[in-house]
Parts: structure tokens; C-alpha cells; sequence
């Protein structure tokens, strides 16, 4: 009897793991140690992409800078009560205050109608058309001045002649700087006696008069502003017209205040009123300007609002003219300088 051999079933298990071409690698396997060439390379996209990342920052930061100092750049002094002391340090005091207006825009507050096109002044709209119609008027008042020095002292004075030719049209910080020192001339005459500077009533009122004519030209340039139907609520137009006229208004406040003297009558209220409805003038400003429709819910008009303190202006200054005129004799001078006597308004 042959006896067939058992052989058992070979069971293949499903669940084996199959083998890898490439097998990982196992912790502390050793690794092949990098290339100086590859450690470059590396170093090299690093930089790269933190370049990238950078550039935009750097422009951002850049744009925000800039945009905020043209904002700080902005700044409109309107301070009515500068310059402090001016009668007793200046003979002259409306010479004074000129002379120091002058000195406080070109070293303080930055002269921006000359700034570079790079400049973030060069970006402003408001300043430049304050600070040229603050010296365009400042000039007017200077010119009237130095022929009104014809009547008293027989001829034009130079100092007040250079000084207002010197701030008309457009102008450089070089020729600020002349025109102060032709104020500084002008004053340090007066100081030595070498001419009296008294002021009359007369050519006090007609100071006066020169001023509602700066009231007058500017609510002709705010009425073309308001008018334009088709003009975009936020119009630079209507900035430039407003500060023109906020800057002959500061420089009308300035001028009545620094011609002082003893005051009878009602004129002291009357001047009083001017003061008051100049400051308003020059201290009107808006967070944002809107030249919208005067009886408008949305947008108003600032330009109409500015055009009624102006209105204000003129009538109160006019009428303040016309009380000095009736209380003094032309003769009589003003006590606005060192020379006026105790009888001068």
C-alpha cells in the first residue's frame, strides 16, 4: 500500500505589504549632506521672496507718509492775536505786523506756492491760494501806505514802495524776505524820527475803504463759484475762493487791530463789529468744503456762507470808516504809530 504525502494548502495572506521601488527613509537614516551649490540657491530664494513681500510694504508705507505730511503741511495760521507784544517792540506797529505775518510763512509755516512738484506741498490747494492773497493784500495795504506818505511827508516812501512792489504778483520766499526787511527799514525810521508815520483819519477811512473793496472782490469770486451749476460738490474752485477770502480777512482783523488810539463816541463800537465780522471771515473753516446748492438739505454751500460773513464784513467796516470820518478832522492823526499824540482816535 503507497502512502500519497499531505501537502498542505499554501494560504497567501491578502493583507502583505507590497515593497516599494524607492523606500523611505528611516529616522536616523543617514542623509546625503547638501552641496554648497544647493545652500546658495537656497539662500537665494529666501531673499527673493522676502523682497517680495517687502516691496509692497515699503510702497504702502511710502504713500501713507506722504499723503500725511501733505496733510501736516496744510496747516493755515490763523491765529488772531499774532503777533504778541508788537507795540513794544515796533514803532510802527501795522509795519510790525506785517513784517512778522511775512517772517512766520516763509520760516514757519513753509512758503507752499513754491514748493517742488515731489513736495507734498506741491499736492495742497487751500494753502498756496491763502498764503499768495495774504501777501497780495498785505502788498495793497503797503502800496496805499507809501502813497499816502506823499501827503505828509512830501514824497512816496521807499521802503513801503520796494516792499509792495516786491509782494505783487507771484512770489518767491527771497522776495518775502526783502519785503520784511524793507518793513524793518520803514520802522527803524520811525523809531529815529526820521519821519513821523502818523496816520490821519482820512487815510485811515480810506485804508478802511481799500479793505471792503478786498469784501467786494471776494464775493464777485465766490458768486462765479456758486452759480456754476454743473461744478461737482467738492470743487477746488471753491476752495481757492474761500481761503482768498479767509486771507484778506486775516489780513484786514490784523491791520484794523494794529492802528489803535483813543476812541470816542461810538467808534470804539464800530470798530469793535469790524474786528468781529473780519475774524469770523478769517477763522471760517469747514472740515470739508462743499460748494452744493444754498438751500440745499444734503449738500449746502460754503461759498454762500462765506459770501454772508463778507457781506457782514463790508457793511461794519464801511460803517466804521464813515464814524472816523465824522469824528476827526483830516488833520488829525491816528495813534498808530509812536508819534500820535493823546487827541488821535
Amino acid at each position: 500500500m503507497s502512502v500519497i504525502p499531505f501537502r498542505p494548502k499554501k494560504v497567501e495572506d491578502e493583507h502583505a505589504p507590497e515593497e516599494l521601488g524607492n523606500p523611505l527613509a528611516l529616522r536616523g537614516s543617514p542623509q546625503p549632506a547638501p552641496t554648497p551649490e544647493t545652500i546658495a540657491l537656497a539662500r537665494q530664494r529666501q531673499r527673493l521672496r522676502r523682497f517680495v513681500m517687502l516691496v509692497p510694504a515699503l510702497l504702502v508705507s511710502a504713500y501713507v507718509i506722504y499723503w500725511a505730511l501733505t496733510l501736516w503741511s496744510h496747516k493755515v495760521d490763523d491765529d488772531l492775536s499774532f503777533p504778541t507784544n508788537v507795540r513794544q517792540t515796533w514803532s510802527s506797529p501795522w509795519a510790525g505786523v506785517t513784517a512778522s505775518i511775512l517772517e512766520r510763512e516763509y520760516e514757519s509755516n513753509g512758503w507752499a506756492p513754491s514748493a517742488e512738484a515731489w513736495m507734498p506741498a506741491a499736492r495742497l490747494t487751500a494753502k498756496p491760494a491763502w498764503q499768495t492773497s495774504l501777501v497780495e493784500a498785505l502788498g495793497q495795504h503797503a502800496g496805499l501806505a507809501a502813497e499816502q506818505a506823499l501827503e505828509s511827508e512830501g514824497e512816496v516812501d521807499a521802503d513801503l514802495a520796494t516792499a509792495a512792489r516786491l509782494l505783487t504778483g507771484s512770489v518767491n520766499p527771497s522776495e518775502l524776505r526783502a519785503a520784511r526787511e524793507a518793513f524793518v527799514s520803514y520802522d527803524g525810521r520811525v523809531r529815529r524820527h526820521r519821519i513821523s508815520g502818523a496816520i490821519s483819519s482820512e487815510q485811515f477811512s480810506q485804508r478802511l475803504m481799500m479793505m471792503t473793496g478786498w469784501a467786494e472782490a471776494s464775493s464777485r469770486e465766490l458768486m462765479d463759484v456758486f452759480h456754476t451749476t454743473d461744478s461737482w460738490p467738492l470743487d477746488d474752485q471753491a476752495v481757492v475762493a474761500i481761503y482768498r477770502a479767509r486771507a484778506r480777512g486775516y489780513a484786514a482783523h490784523r491791520l484794523i487791530s494794529s492802528i489803535d488810539g483813543q476812541y470816542r463816541g461810538d467808534v470804539q463800537v464800530y470798530r469793535d463789529a469790524a474786528l468781529r465780522a473780519w475774524g469770523r471771515v478769517a477763522q471760517f473753516s469747514p472740515l470739508i468744503i462743499v460748494n452744493g446748492s444754498p438751500d440745499s438739505m444734503l449738500f449746502t454751500s460754503h461759498a454762500a456762507s462765506m459770501r454772508a460773513m463778507l457781506l457782514e464784513a463790508e457793511r461794519e467796516t464801511r460803517a466804521y470808516a464813515q464814524a472816523i470820518t465824522a469824528m476827526n478832522s483830516a488833520s488829525e492823526p491816528v495813534a498808530g504809530t509812536a508819534d500820535a499824540d493823546a487827541n488821535s482816535i
